[in-house]
Protein backbone atom coordinates (compact mmCIF):
# COMPACT_ATOMS: atom_id res chain seq x y z
CA UNK A 1 0.00 0.00 0.00
CA UNK A 2 2.88 2.68 1.10
CA UNK A 3 4.54 1.70 -2.47
CA UNK A 4 1.30 2.52 -4.55
CA UNK A 5 0.17 5.89 -2.80
CA UNK A 6 2.72 8.09 -4.12
CA UNK A 7 2.00 6.68 -7.44
CA UNK A 8 -2.12 7.31 -7.39
CA UNK A 9 -0.63 10.90 -6.07
CA UNK A 10 0.96 11.22 -8.85
CA UNK A 11 -1.06 9.77 -11.50
CA UNK A 12 -3.83 12.27 -10.01
CA UNK A 13 -1.56 15.60 -10.00
CA UNK A 14 -0.57 14.33 -13.53
CA UNK A 15 -4.40 13.70 -15.34
CA UNK A 16 -5.59 17.27 -13.87
CA UNK A 17 -2.43 19.57 -15.01
CA UNK A 18 -2.83 17.86 -18.43
CA UNK A 19 -6.50 19.04 -18.60
CA UNK A 20 -5.61 22.69 -17.16
CA UNK A 21 -2.84 23.05 -19.82
CA UNK A 22 -5.33 22.08 -22.39
CA UNK A 23 -7.11 24.97 -21.40
CA UNK A 24 -4.36 27.73 -20.53
CA UNK A 25 -3.44 26.74 -24.09
CA UNK A 26 -7.13 27.32 -25.77
CA UNK A 27 -7.89 30.54 -23.75
CA UNK A 28 -4.05 31.98 -25.09
CA UNK A 29 -4.97 30.58 -28.62
CA UNK A 30 -8.68 32.13 -28.58
CA UNK A 31 -7.37 35.77 -27.34
CA UNK A 32 -4.53 35.95 -29.90
CA UNK A 33 -7.03 35.05 -32.49
CA UNK A 34 -9.17 38.14 -31.38
CA UNK A 35 -6.74 40.58 -30.10
CA UNK A 36 -5.98 44.10 -31.79
CA UNK A 37 -2.33 43.35 -31.72
CA UNK A 38 -1.62 39.72 -31.42
CA UNK A 39 2.12 40.70 -31.14
CA UNK A 40 1.67 42.67 -28.15
CA UNK A 41 0.03 39.43 -26.20
CA UNK A 42 1.82 38.96 -22.38
CA UNK A 43 0.04 36.77 -20.08
CA UNK A 44 0.42 38.14 -16.33
CA UNK A 45 -1.79 35.56 -14.42
CA UNK A 46 -3.92 32.66 -14.87
CA UNK A 47 -6.62 32.06 -11.79
CA UNK A 48 -8.07 28.48 -10.18
CA UNK A 49 -9.37 26.37 -13.22
CA UNK A 50 -13.08 26.11 -12.03
CA UNK A 51 -15.45 22.74 -13.13
CA UNK A 52 -18.95 23.91 -14.06
CA UNK A 53 -21.99 22.07 -13.33
CA UNK A 54 -24.74 21.07 -15.85
CA UNK A 55 -26.29 24.62 -14.85
CA UNK A 56 -23.66 26.59 -14.75
CA UNK A 57 -22.59 25.66 -18.09
CA UNK A 58 -25.95 26.12 -19.52
CA UNK A 59 -27.88 28.41 -18.00
CA UNK A 60 -30.63 29.49 -20.36
CA UNK A 61 -31.32 25.84 -20.92
CA UNK A 62 -31.24 25.30 -16.85
CA UNK A 63 -33.82 27.48 -16.89
CA UNK A 64 -36.04 26.18 -19.79
CA UNK A 65 -36.04 22.88 -18.80
CA UNK A 66 -37.51 24.38 -15.18
CA UNK A 67 -40.45 26.54 -17.14
CA UNK A 68 -41.05 23.18 -19.00
CA UNK A 69 -41.41 20.97 -16.51
CA UNK A 70 -43.79 23.49 -14.28
CA UNK A 71 -45.93 23.95 -17.45
CA UNK A 72 -46.48 20.36 -18.19
CA UNK A 73 -44.60 20.42 -21.50
CA UNK A 74 -43.63 16.66 -21.09
CA UNK A 75 -41.70 16.51 -24.71
CA UNK A 76 -39.38 19.67 -24.21
CA UNK A 77 -38.50 18.80 -20.54
CA UNK A 78 -38.10 15.03 -21.58
CA UNK A 79 -35.69 16.34 -24.49
CA UNK A 80 -33.31 18.94 -21.67
CA UNK A 81 -33.27 16.24 -19.01
CA UNK A 82 -31.60 14.06 -21.53
CA UNK A 83 -29.05 16.56 -22.93
CA UNK A 84 -28.50 17.32 -18.72
CA UNK A 85 -27.90 12.92 -18.56
CA UNK A 86 -25.35 12.83 -21.52
CA UNK A 87 -23.39 16.09 -20.69
CA UNK A 88 -23.02 14.56 -16.73
CA UNK A 89 -21.94 10.98 -18.34
CA UNK A 90 -19.83 12.43 -21.40
CA UNK A 91 -16.35 12.68 -18.74
CA UNK A 92 -15.87 15.73 -20.24
CA UNK A 93 -15.91 18.86 -18.44
CA UNK A 94 -16.35 22.32 -18.75
CA UNK A 95 -14.38 25.28 -16.79
CA UNK A 96 -13.91 28.76 -16.10
CA UNK A 97 -10.73 30.29 -15.95
CA UNK A 98 -9.97 33.98 -14.50
CA UNK A 99 -6.65 35.49 -16.89
CA UNK A 100 -4.46 38.44 -16.47
CA UNK A 101 -2.85 39.48 -19.72
CA UNK A 102 -1.32 42.65 -21.35
CA UNK A 103 -2.11 43.74 -24.50
CA UNK A 104 -2.26 47.05 -26.82
CA UNK A 105 -5.82 48.18 -27.66
CA UNK A 106 -6.91 49.71 -30.70
CA UNK A 107 -5.80 53.31 -29.82
CA UNK A 108 -2.17 51.31 -29.44
CA UNK A 109 -1.81 51.64 -25.58
CA UNK A 110 -0.94 48.68 -23.74
CA UNK A 111 -3.84 47.90 -20.99
CA UNK A 112 -4.07 45.54 -18.58
CA UNK A 113 -7.11 43.05 -18.90
CA UNK A 114 -8.87 40.50 -16.85
CA UNK A 115 -11.31 38.16 -17.65
CA UNK A 116 -13.46 35.28 -17.34
CA UNK A 117 -12.74 32.19 -20.02
CA UNK A 118 -15.42 29.64 -19.84
CA UNK A 119 -14.25 26.37 -22.17
CA UNK A 120 -16.70 23.47 -23.23
CA UNK A 121 -15.99 20.70 -25.36
CA UNK A 122 -18.37 19.99 -28.69
CA UNK A 123 -16.76 16.45 -29.52
CA UNK A 124 -13.18 16.12 -28.92
CA UNK A 125 -12.78 20.18 -29.83
CA UNK A 126 -12.02 22.55 -26.65
CA UNK A 127 -14.24 25.87 -27.57
CA UNK A 128 -13.26 29.02 -25.58
CA UNK A 129 -15.76 31.92 -24.44
CA UNK A 130 -16.22 35.10 -22.98
CA UNK A 131 -19.15 35.93 -21.08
Amino acid sequence: MRKTLPFIILLIFFSSCGEEYKVKKAVKKFLISNMHDPKSYESVWFGDIDTLSWVEAYPELAIQRDDFQATGDSMNFERLEKMKTQYNQEGKKHYKITHKFRGKNSLGATVLNEKQFYTLYIGEKLFVYVQ
